[in-house]
């Protein structure tokens, strides 16, 4: 008799914080959706799906969508890289080129992109995007973002 993998339990406490974390973090910038993407499989979660997502401004979800490699995008190559956040003002004039279904099939006209470390290595990321249009990121925004990752580290590192 075969044994089949048991689904990994969800932690509704850790996601509701990360939820709020996300929140705060689109009340501080405007934007229109937080995500946080991780390879964690002691938790279920796998960096092609968000862990978790807060919507606004009519964004569409990328919860139910695992069809693109983002490890492999420009822009996660380019924060695993350097290490740093990435500002994206309008994605149609980016040299780190997010993954063509950001823009097209989940709206997005710009994004702020962070990397979430587990000592050297990047275990996931947040990103704040804004389906409304372009739009300059500012200082406080990347204050915000740098926040958001400090408190999602805290959380689940």
């Amino acid at each position: 008799m075969s044994q089949s993998a048991s689904p990994i339990p969800r932690d509704p406490e850790l996601m509701a914080k990360i939820e709020a974390i996300l929140t705060r973090l689109l009340d501080a910038t405007g934007a229109s959706r937080g995500t946080l993407r991780a390879d964690d499989p002691a938790r279920g979660w796998q960096a092609d799906t968000p862990a978790m997502e807060v919507l606004r401004h009519g964004a569409p979800t990328m919860m139910n969508d695992a069809s693109v490699n983002h490890r492999a995008a420009g822009s996660i190559q380019w924060i695993i890289k350097t290490g740093a956040i990435l500002k994206q003002e309008d994605l149609t004039k980016v040299e780190a080129n997010p993954p063509w279904q950001l823009m097209q099939v989940f709206k997005a006209r710009s994004q702020m992109v962070g990397p979430v470390f587990k000592g050297d290595w990047v275990y996931g990321w947040v990103s704040a995007h804004d389906v409304t249009g372009p739009r300059p990121w500012t200082e406080t925004d990347e204050a915000a973002m740098r926040t958001a990752i400090a408190d999602i580290g805290a959380l689940v590192l």
